[in-house]
């Protein structure tokens, strides 16, 4: 009898966001086929549902316009809404999806990790300056630029503002050592990140 594998999360997480049918079901089944992934494959959808977040590759060419059309509304509905909440835009999230996936693979982390990032969920006063200029050079920007974007307030999602009475707030923010241990990154992704902090 041979033993299987199973494949590494980032792959079955990749594997969701190719399908070309997210939806219940198919996440039922990966959630069947992969119970000790379970959590994640949750939040991708829901991220799925928010933000789309597919490879070029997996897209025909209608798929392309839809696309097209989608970041012309999402950089209207980010720019109205920055000037309306009187937030500065993130340089991240200003990063179309196949650019942001590529900014992660450049810098060696995983998406979860730069969606921490990007909505500032890590306190800016704990990343490593290394780090920091990885980042700017990345980003074609300044180290303080990128600090100050960093450091701004953690970014609430849309879908936040609207489900509570009282003013709506970001969880507390979380240290860069903490940021590693919980974004489900590889052993090498892992030792990488904390040789910044050496």
């Amino acid at each position: 009898m041979t033993s299987q594998t199973s494949p590494a999360q980032e792959d079955v997480l990749l594997a969701f966001s190719c399908e070309n049918d997210a939806s219940p079901a198919t996440l039922a089944e990966y959630v069947r086929r992969y119970p000790g992934y379970a959590g994640a494959l949750a939040d991708l959808a829901v991220e799925l549902m928010i933000v789309p977040l597919r490879e070029d590759a997996c897209c025909s060419p209608q798929d392309a316009t839809v696309d097209r059309a989608w970041e012309t509304f999402r950089s209207s509905a980010t720019s109205l809404e920055t000037k309306s909440l009187g937030a500065a835009g993130s340089l991240i999230a200003a990063l179309p999806p196949a650019e942001f996936r590529a900014l992660a693979k450049r810098i060696g982390v995983n998406t979860l990790f730069l969606v921490q990032l990007r909505d500032r969920i890590i306190d800016a006063t704990t990343i490593p300056r290394r780090f920091v200029e990885l980042l700017a050079r990345e980003l074609s920007s300044t180290v303080s630029a990128v600090m100050d974007d960093l450091a701004r307030p953690p970014m609430v999602a849309a879908s936040e503002r609207f489900k509570s009475d009282q003013k709506p707030g970001a969880d507390k923010r979380i240290a860069f050592a903490d940021a590693i241990g919980n974004s489900d990154l590889d052993d090498e992704q892992q030792q990488k990140l904390r040789a910044f902090m050496d």
